[in-house]
């Protein structure tokens, strides 16, 4: 990787690490969210498992589907609007 890239992603204004993403979650999350979707996920220095366990740790006993997005694959299409 490019040393202006490292310096950028590891910054304090780069890519959100799974801890940073589950605290912003935390703060956002309220009866209205129904979904959430991970992605942009790092290919090299992340995997799907710690994602979705960053995120059970945070929606545990919530009713919200959770999603990862592969960056190959994308997601399946999912219904959104307000009821």
């Amino acid at each position: 990787m490019m040393a202006f890239l490292k310096t950028r992603v590891g910054g304090d204004f780069g890519h959100l690490n799974n801890g940073q993403a589950a605290e912003l979650l935390s703060r956002i999350t309220s009866d209205r969210l129904k979904t959430v979707v991970a992605c942009h996920i790092s290919e090299t220095n992340n995997d799907t498992s710690r994602v979705k366990q960053a995120l059970d740790d945070v929606l545990e006993n919530q009713n919200i589907r959770r999603l990862i997005a592969s960056q190959s694959d994308g997601f399946d299409w999912i219904e959104i609007g307000i009821p």
